[in-house]
């Protein structure tokens, strides 16, 4: 089966990572099926149903709602299998601290990697937001990001602290812009996680940054999960719910703040 014309399609509509998943979910059905059609797809779901996670076939079917789009030929599918969502891991603030100390050591560009990961950890931006952030989206006098090029292809706004600013304005005055903001490649944020990783022995990667902002954001907002849902650009209130969880110590910590002057009589 050629897929090459429902894999232009999808480009055009999604982005190059939801296409290659898209693409990759029906080569597989492809091989196990001649067609396209109610049987072949009820067949092929059979197979499936006891080797796939509630994941997998929800990721299958999505796949399939758009090759229907892309060819019109319309099959019905089961309801979508609700999936529990794992909680968020996250760095305590004294591990964020320690990295954003030896960031200079690792990099020999540590102020500008240091900027960078700072912003991710301060206004939640998605690695990609940043890749396609231009100067002229960020007003450093206010401390506003406006965001138009979002995953949800919908605009909105993220804040930085004024300190954070202060510093970015004196970077740009030291680099000028030529692909993006901040010059970065689409791995450049992987790779200062990957180096960071092994240079201090500890598990982080591009999406930890905005992980520790929902987690950090939760803490001292009192737990505003509605703000927190659109800061990070969230379409779904559900969405934002699983970043509320919280561990045994930080749950100890608000248990004794919250009883701290109470008194039995």
């Amino acid at each position: 089966m050629n897929l090459q014309p429902f894999e232009t399609y999808l480009s055009i509509n999604v982005g190059k990572k939801t296409t290659n998943n898209y693409v990759n979910q029906m080569k597989g059905f492809f091989l196990h099926v001649p067609e396209f059609n109610q049987e072949s797809v009820n067949n092929y779901l059979s197979s499936k149903v006891n080797a796939w996670s509630a994941g997998s076939m929800n990721a299958f079917f999505k796949a399939v709602k758009w090759y229907m789009k892309f060819t019109k030929v319309v099959v019905e599918l089961p309801k979508t299998k609700k999936v529990e969502r794992k909680p968020r891991a996250y760095l305590q603030e004294k591990e964020i601290d320690e990295i954003l100390i030896q960031v200079p050591v690792i990099f020999q560009d540590g102020q500008k990697v240091k900027l960078v990961l700072e912003l991710l950890f301060n206004s939640g931006l998605r690695p990609k937001e940043l890749y396609t952030l231009k100067r002229d989206n960020i007003n450093l006098i206010d401390g506003k990001i406006v965001l138009s090029n979002t995953k949800t292809k919908s605009s909105r706004t993220v804040f930085i602290p004024e300190d954070l600013a202060n510093d970015i304005k004196n970077y740009f005055n030291t680099e000028p812009e030529k692909n993006n903001a901040f010059n970065l490649g689409e791995q450049s944020i992987s790779y200062y996680c990957r180096m960071i990783s092994q240079y201090m022995n500890i598990k982080i990667n591009p999406y930890k940054w905005r992980h520790n902002f929902a987690h950090d954001y939760l803490k001292r907002s009192g737990n505003d999960i509605v703000a927190l849902s659109k800061l990070l650009g969230h379409t779904s209130i559900e969405t934002t719910q699983i970043y509320s969880d919280i561990d045994e110590q930080e749950l100890q910590e608000r248990y004794k703040k919250a009883f701290k002057n109470k008194r039995r009589k």
